[in-house]
């Protein structure tokens, strides 16, 4: 895969997909995100099982629903050997960018959706009652729905026919596939 530096598209609102390797000799924390990780991947395999959690990029900021919730941070912070980071970008104006980083700027805490695994686990393993669980709509989200919801705000579609509560990860090679998103390539921080 080539490579994209981190320094090539300063301007442009990207979408990060990320896969967690084994962070030998690391700390019980990145651990635990490694084997969160690997579960999200197993459960997500038919799409392809690459990445186990998506982010927005702009400049040294990122946008995310992570474990605490949808948060604002540093892109510094995904700037470790246990993470790839495939790099993804859609053709937005400056108008589309600036609203969709507004539209995550006002969400930031915005609860993390707990309950959305659940409900992804069981429909893909074919359970109905996937459709018991309940779907925290907007008011709370996973990192796979923020990033279909921010994108949503430019008119940019990228779930599809894919209801919105069961795209994953994976899905943004659909995305690609489809012509929605460019990959860039793997992440390069030199």
């Amino acid at each position: 895969m080539r490579q994209e530096r981190f320094s090539a598209h300063a301007t442009e609102l990207q979408v990060w997909a990320v896969r967690v390797r084994p962070p030998l000799g690391g700390s019980l924390r990145r651990w635990l995100g490694y084997l969160v990780g690997v579960v999200i991947r197993a459960f997500t395999l038919r799409h392809g099982g690459r990445y186990s959690h998506l982010l927005l990029r702009l400049g040294d900021r990122i946008w995310e629903a992570s474990a605490e919730g949808v948060r604002e941070g540093e892109a510094s912070e995904y700037r470790h050997p246990s993470l790839a980071v495939d790099v993804f970008a859609a053709p937005l104006t400056a108008e589309q960018r600036d609203h969709i980083v507004a539209w995550a700027q006002r969400i930031v805490g915005t609860p993390y959706d707990w309950s959305q695994l659940l409900r992804i686990a069981l429909a893909e393993l074919g359970c109905p009652a996937a459709g018991l669980v309940p779907d925290g709509g907007e008011g709370r989200m996973i990192c796979s729905e923020f990033v279909a919801l921010a994108l949503r705000q430019a008119g940019l579609d990228l779930a599809g026919e894919t209801p919105v509560w069961r795209w994953t990860p994976d899905h943004i090679r659909t995305a690609w596939r489809r012509g929605l998103v460019e990959l860039r390539g793997r992440l390069d921080w030199e």
